[in-house]
């Protein structure tokens, strides 16, 4: 990961990174570090798609670990970012508080998709730390969100509504819920009543296959609500 980092720093014009590490099982914090300092040499850097599915090593996600008052800043022209943490089992609510550390000034950003599928340790604490930061983040136009498997109850969805409704620009919207017996037909109804605030929107896509604590009445609820929303033009609810 350190001969990594030393590469990318020589590719001063990239504008978009793919990494798959899945299954490496030796990436630990450290490897975490120096792919941060390599990717933070890239100035003209608009697109960053990292995959960490199934890492058992990675306890912070944290891309900045240094202690130094300053550190190297994230590129401005960075557009898009989509994290994949899925089966991480050592990710909890701090790391997605971490998270924020990290991206939580990145005011330009259009795109957030973020995977956290089977990460265990993530509760409504959590969900609570990612909405608090990415609330700040106006300019996002289209947000990724899977908490599948996750310990989360009808509080994040509850969260997740008041600060969703917040984003004036976002056109497109992705939940995934698949799996949570924590989730109740009285939490779809509060993120159903938030979601109808939400002008813009152009998309929508919710799975909450496996929550046999949802009614089949509120799914159909939430879709003639969203039905009402003048942009929108794709609906795609599974349950």
């Amino acid at each position: 990961m350190e001969n990594l980092s030393k590469d990318l720093k020589r590719l001063y014009s990239l504008q978009t990174v793919h990494f798959n590490f899945s299954d490496c099982n030796n990436f630990t914090n450290q490897g975490m570090q120096y792919l941060n300092q390599g990717l933070k040499s890239l100035k003209s850097l608009k697109s960053m798609n990292l995959d960490f599915f199934d890492f058992e090593k990675i306890t912070s996600i944290r891309m900045d670990q240094t202690k130094k008052r300053k550190s190297q800043n994230w590129s401005r022209s960075l557009q898009a970012i989509r994290l994949n943490f899925s089966s991480c089992s050592q990710i909890t609510d701090k790391s997605l508080r971490d998270l924020g550390q990290d991206f939580g000034r990145l005011y330009c950003l259009q795109t957030v998709d973020f995977n956290f599928c089977s990460c265990s340790e993530i509760t409504d604490e959590g969900v609570r730390c990612l909405g608090k930061w990415l609330k700040k983040l106006q300019s996002l136009q289209s947000i990724c969100l899977d908490f599948a498997m996750c310990e989360i109850t009808d509080e994040s969805l509850i969260i997740l509504g008041q600060d969703l409704k917040t984003f004036t620009c976002l056109t497109s919207l992705s939940l995934g819920f698949n799996g949570n017996q924590g989730i109740t037909d009285e939490g779809m109804e509060d993120l159903s009543e938030s979601l109808r605030q939400l002008c813009s929107l152009q998309s929508f896509r919710m799975s909450t296959i496996g929550c046999r604590r949802i009614r089949k009445r509120y799914r159909e609820n939430l879709e003639e609500n969203l039905k009402e929303l003048p942009s929108l033009n794709y609906i795609d609810i599974r349950q």
